[in-house]
């Protein structure tokens, strides 16, 4: 997570030390606007899209804050 503004973080996911990449090989990270506290809270999910069950398995989780 990076803060480029007062009001802005970057998430980028990262698995075994490596940046995620999608389908044409661009690095994903996202952008987002924050605006109140309830706007900084971490959460994890995944799209699913099926009728099959799917599990979500995380080992680690880093949130920090610049100021």
């Amino acid at each position: 997570v990076s803060c480029p503004s007062a009001t802005e973080i970057v998430c980028t996911p990262f698995v075994d030390g490596v940046q995620l990449a999608d389908s044409n090989g661009v690095l994903i990270s996202h952008r987002m606007t924050i605006a109140s506290a309830t706007e900084m809270q971490i959460g994890i999910g995944c799209k699913t899209g099926g009728t099959s069950a799917t599990t979500l398995l995380v080992d680690y989780v880093y949130c920090g804050q610049l100021r």
